[in-house]
């Protein structure tokens, strides 16, 4: 099954289930469905749908491994939650409009609007107040006016008004309440979804997959970066292109929450190397972490790594800038891999100075047999990276090629739109996205 159908998949399945549920439901209460009751009719239905979505969302931010691995990768679970949680907030806007729509009167939008204004019963306030947390936390998290710690905070705040909004679904005078296969499904789904918010946000940092690393050195130079750290007691082992997420426990300038960066080092060595570039609050924070430094990692994750895709003999790698860290771990691991493969693997910047690990890979490469093909593009003096000098430095046919991008977003979108109108298939270009929230 192919991701995409995947998403579909785990989308459809719950909604099906929910809107079933819900029409026995009427049928057994012998409601009727007409035009007359359409608006109220839909407005049920979609607040059921909108908490059963968020509930999915909330499961989708628990880095469950076993999803990582259903869907590809936890950036692709991170995508997916991102959209399941804007469809929900659709869904859950749309339950109390379709209520006043047909028949609006000041006392029906105050009944529906303004909690504890008309002697309404708990569930209902419960669900106004649900409403309203939400838009505001939406908002922030949207518009990002809040400095990035604060900002955080409140994302962190979002599972509160999921507690109200289930207490009003399973509260509230409806078919919930009163068909029990239906009262079970929206339990267990909304029990799922506050567990696995409760987990994230309380648990997650003493039982998630968590070693303790030290810093043993810091570099710098202009807006890179680069930590390594060394095991206190258990190391963590790796696939090479993974990443983890740390969170420094003592340095009073570097934020403590988490933050994922791609793993640079060889999967074959105790030593962690993050290679990282300042491109918001916490990573240009990370100039000021210290040799010393306490770090928990949290990991590791991720699924864009070769060692995932061995079966593709013949590879095709791209790296953009700062991208360039997870082929870094990558190209450790297939210069001591004995399973042959034909790996061409371009490192394009756009300045030439920016090219800090042309050395690096350059000296590995030499010990590879000819297995690897390296090729440095700087884009100021070349022009950007396109698909017939793609083409004429493989020198072979593109569609047998598993194809890894990672970099700019405007590089991924442009290449793979080149590639697919090419004949490359979507399932043969894998990229990395780190845009989590």
């Amino acid at each position: 099954m192919s991701r995409r159908n995947k998403a579909i998949f785990f989308i459809l399945l719950p909604i099906w289930i929910t809107i079933n549920l819900w029409l026995i439901a009427k049928y057994q209460n012998n409601q009727a469905i007409n035009l007359d009751t359409l608006p109220r009719l839909l407005s049920q239905v979609f607040g059921l749908i909108g908490i059963v979505l968020l509930s999915l969302s909330y499961i989708l931010s628990a880095r469950i491994i076993q999803l990582e691995e259903f869907f590809g990768g936890l950036d692709k679970v991170y995508k997916l939650h991102s959209f399941i949680g804007k469809m929900a907030l659709v869904f859950i806007l749309s339950h109390p409009i379709l209520l006043v729509v047909k028949n609006f009167s000041l006392d029906l939008f105050t009944y529906y609007f303004i909690p504890f204004a008309k002697n309404q019963h708990q569930a209902l306030n419960a669900g106004i107040l649900a409403l309203y947390i939400y838009l505001i936390l939406i908002l922030i998290s949207i518009f990002r006016f809040l400095p990035y710690e604060m900002w955080k905070f409140t994302h962190k705040l979002i599972g509160i008004p999921f507690f109200f909004a289930s207490f009003h679904a399973l509260n509230a005078y409806s078919d919930v309440k009163n068909f029990l296969p239906l009262f079970i499904w929206i339990f267990i789904v909304t029990t799922a979804g506050i567990l696995a918010y409760v987990y994230k946000t309380f648990l997650y940092n003493y039982f998630g997959p968590r070693y303790l690393y030290e810093v043993i050195r810091v570099k710098n130079f202009g807006d890179l970066g680069e930590l390594y750290l060394k095991p206190v007691k258990n190391r963590m082992n790796f696939e090479p292109g993974q990443f983890a997420f740390l969170s420094f426990i003592d340095n009073p300038i570097i934020p403590k929450e988490h933050h994922p960066f791609s793993i640079s080092s060889s999967p074959y060595s105790d030593v962690l190397r993050f290679s990282y570039k300042e491109l918001g609050d916490y990573s240009s924070a990370l100039k000021h972490a210290k040799v010393g430094d306490k770090v928990y990692i949290y990991g590791p994750y991720g699924e864009f790594t070769s060692y995932n895709f061995s079966e593709y003999k013949k590879q095709l790698w791209i790296a953009g800038g700062i991208g360039v860290t997870p082929f870094l771990s990558m190209l450790s691991y297939e210069i001591k891999n004995d399973d042959p493969k034909k790996i061409v693997f371009y490192y394009s910047t756009k300045r030439e100075d920016e090219c800090i690990y042309y050395e690096e890979i350059s000296n590995l490469c030499k010990s590879a047999d000819d297995k690897i093909k390296f090729i440095n593009h700087c884009s100021d003096l070349e022009g950007y990276l396109n698909y017939e000098r793609i083409l004429n430095d493989v020198q072979d046919n593109l569609k047998d090629y598993l194809i890894l991008i990672c970099g700019p977003d405007a590089m991924k979108k442009s290449l793979t739109k080149i590639l697919n109108k090419n004949g490359i298939k979507k399932n043969q270009i894998v990229f990395e996205e780190f845009n989590f929230v």
